[in-house]
């Protein structure tokens, strides 16, 4: 098949890739926290704990991502990490004690920060050099597929056969879905050699990112960038995480919860394939700020969820979706425009490193705040508040890039 009609084939694998990788390992997962704090008894806390060995085992081998990747291939390397996947979610299904619980989760931290969107960007950005925004807006709806359909997959089973069948149930479906995919990824376009991805490509010399070696190296953005993505981490990873617990503490019936976590995901396919195309139209600059103020709306509506009708939920969760691709697809979406296509798989590893750092910081918090309170609200509240520095420093970041421009146009 011809390079052009084989992107299309390389897209449904970015797509699995993060359905896999990342959906059914961390967005979609927190499905089951209510299960294992009602059924297995963990408290708020030791269900904020799963999370943050999950984020301990991804930081560290998201760290090792490029060597990973340039030794391995993408291919070898994402097949790995499914079988990685696969397993843990065995190890979930016979967890006898809680250290096998954190075992299992280290594993997904494992496959989540090797075989994740840095995968599946890369393998875009080497089939799609120009306008990848869309491509990597629909790789990353592979997560909101997880989160429509994970929900119903977990009460359904749990209901009717138990938590053990449930968890067997996925690592089947993760099976079935990873052995096709593997086989499909190519690591590089017809006519280019393993180091495709990082050869100098005619384009980039006239994209916005030509002198993002040097952008990227100025103090001010660099310090913009990092705090961007650790705010990102909390309203990214643990906000998302916590959202189970907040609406069924909230009292709200869990068919009502997975329900509004279902519609949520579908939402989220369609808004991470907008702001991939919005990004390419209108620039990231503006899609980032856009779709911030929406995902904080959400946030805000969050904290008043204690007794509220149903549709707050609902209302909630769609804002909440909308805004969200900003926290994922966003990533890969700025990492490209402060980089060259040789550097841009550095420095998105360096911006994955620095999500995960965030939300592995913030983890035990809503959990923490819960066991405190008695509420999740007042972690929400603060949630908003990261949103809003979030916000801010992505405006100063671009600001700083515009700064940096005049200076050199100045002295041109």
């Amino acid at each position: 098949m011809e390079k052009a009609g084989y992107r299309k084939v390389i897209c449904v694998c970015g797509i699995m890739i993060v359905f896999i990788n990342m959906g059914m390992l961390s967005t979609a997962f927190s499905v089951y926290f209510p299960y294992l704090r009602e059924l297995r008894g963990f408290s708020n806390t030791q269900v904020s704990l799963i999370t943050t060995v999950r984020y301990i085992s991804s930081l560290f081998v998201m760290s090792l991502s490029d060597r990973y990747y340039r030794k391995m291939g993408i291919r070898k390397g994402v097949a790995l990490t499914f079988l990685n996947s696969f397993c843990a979610y065995l190890l979930y299904a016979f967890a006898s004690a809680r250290f096998m619980y954190h075992l299992a989760s280290l594993m997904f931290g494992i496959s989540y920060g090797l075989g994740a969107m840095i995968p599946a960007s890369i393998l875009i950005r080497r089939w799609y050099p120009e306008d990848s925004g869309l491509p990597m807006g629909l790789a990353a709806a592979g997560s909101g597929i997880a989160i429509m359909l994970l929900p119903q997959i977990a009460r359904r089973t749990v209901e009717a056969y138990g938590l053990t069948a449930s968890f067997l149930t996925v690592a089947g479906l993760i099976a079935a879905i990873s052995i096709p995919t593997a086989l499909l990824i190519r690591n590089t376009p017809p006519g280019q050699g393993q180091a495709a991805g990082t050869d100098r490509q005619k384009h980039a010399e006239k994209s916005a990112a030509a002198d993002a070696a040097v952008r990227t190296g100025i103090s001010f953005q660099f310090a913009m960038m990092t705090l961007a993505m650790l705010m990102n981490g909390i309203v990214g990873l643990t906000a998302s995480q916590a959202k189970s617990m907040l609406y069924r503490t909230t009292n709200h019936e869990m068919a009502v919860v997975s329900t509004v976590l279902s519609l949520g995901g579908g939402i989220l396919i369609l808004s991470k394939i907008l702001f991939g195309k919005m990004a390419d139209l209108l620039g990231p600059r503006r899609t980032m700020i856009l779709f911030l103020g929406i995902l904080t709306s959400g946030f805000i509506l969050m904290t008043f969820t204690q007794d509220a009708p149903d549709s707050l939920l609902y209302v909630t969760e769609i804002l909440y979706n909308i805004g969200a691709p900003v926290c994922t697809v966003g990533i890969s979406i700025l990492a490209a425009d402060f980089s060259t296509q040789e550097t841009f798989a550095k420095v998105l590893k360096n911006c994955q490193v620095s999500y995960t750092f965030g939300g592995l910081a913030s983890s035990v918090m809503p959990g923490a705040v819960a066991d405190l309170t008695g509420s999740y609200i007042p972690a929400y509240r603060l949630i908003v508040c990261c949103a809003l520095v979030f916000l801010a420093a992505v405006v100063l970041l671009y600001r700083g890039r515009d700064r940096e421009g005049v200076r050199k146009a100045g002295t041109a």
